[in-house]
């Protein structure tokens, strides 16, 4: 409430009626006054544009080549080893295993040079300025919105029933690796139906309100964002890795960075100790694999063998961890 003076209510008043019908001057008056409304921003939708194709720095590329000639060669001469010795003894035995476990590897290691094509996903800020995170693939949304049917079938129902991170990593690299363009399909079709657009206008019901971004790192190539959200009621912590083919890459990073915490000290340090443990612990497992192998050479139980083959790919995996956590930061 704001109050007009004397002066002020007389300029405004014809002279006539300065005075009321008892004589008196008005002296004073007070009326509402409407604050003014806060301006409100233009909606935006930040996801993964259209055939986009992701340029690799030369680093990247570097260390995903050494990681597949690694594996390539484990794979190979485990193969040749095998095809040498008596199917039933300890080396051929150990040989096939690492074998399994190499493709496996192999699979893995390229996942996670093409697992942060997040396409499925989408940041939203409204008219107000709050940013949504949302999920394509989220059975409500897409039901309510009618374009389920737009998600790969067979990518749906394994996001569905698999109920752990692990088992959804594992879903979603497969995914990348073997069907990336029948991915892509899916989230062409969803804008060329102007699905997002209306799950722009969903977003306050189906998204998930950002609370606060922890840690925000850009790179060259992608950006590492952890962001807290809130989910059925309560607080939810999110990381994954993002592509520079977002639509307003640069704007949606600027945006998170400027209009959101992301100064976590004690979670940088808890995390750098994190991945330095990573480390040791490859180097421990893969010299305590080496000294299993050799004593085996005097004792040759299979089992010992079998131990120290896991041993090594155990020790070899921690380590890739390390160079992948470290490449976030």
């Amino acid at each position: 409430m704001e109050r007009i003076t004397n002066e002020e209510i007389k300029d405004i008043i014809p002279a006539e009626f300065h005075e009321d019908i008892f004589g008196v001057e008005i002296t004073e008056y007070s009326v509402p006054v409407k604050a003014p409304s806060a301006l409100k921003k233009e909606r935006t939708i930040w996801q993964w544009k259209k055939d986009c194709k992701v340029h690799y720095p030369k680093q990247t590329i570097v260390t995903f080549v050494s990681f597949c000639l690694v594996f390539t060669a484990t794979l190979i001469i485990s193969a040749f080893l095998m095809l040498q010795f008596n199917p039933r003894s300890v080396i051929s035995v150990t040989c096939y295993i690492i074998c399994v476990i190499s493709l496996i590897a192999l699979a893995v290691t390229a996942g996670c040079f093409k697992g942060h094509n997040t396409w499925q996903y989408a940041f939203i800020r409204d008219e107000n300025g709050d940013v949504y995170y949302v999920d394509y693939t989220d059975e409500k949304l897409a039901n309510a919105l009618h374009f389920y049917e737009l998600i790969p079938s067979d990518y749906k129902h394994d996001l569905r029933v698999t109920h752990s991170d692990v088992m959804r990593v594992a879903v979603l690299t497969y995914y990348f690796v073997f069907f990336p363009q029948k991915c892509k399909k899916c989230l062409n079709a969803i804008r060329d139906n102007k699905v997002d657009e209306r799950v722009a206008d969903a977003c306050q019901k189906y998204g998930y309100k950002i609370t606060s971004v922890p840690e925000i790192k850009k790179k060259s190539y992608y950006t590492f964002i952890r962001f807290n959200i809130i989910k059925d009621g309560k607080e939810a912590e999110v990381e994954n890795l993002f592509d520079n083919c977002y639509e307003g890459y640069d704007e949606m990073v600027e945006y998170l960075d400027n209009h959101f915490e992301h100064d976590d000290s004690f979670m940088r340090e808890k995390k750098a100790d994190k991945i330095r443990n990573l480390l040791f612990a490859g180097i421990g497992v893969i010299l305590l694999s080496i000294v299993l192998f050799a004593i085996n050479t005097m004792i040759d139980v299979l089992i010992i063998n079998i131990i120290a083959a896991f041993g090594v790919l155990l020790g070899i995996g921690l380590i890739a961890a390390f160079f992948s956590e470290k490449s976030k930061r």
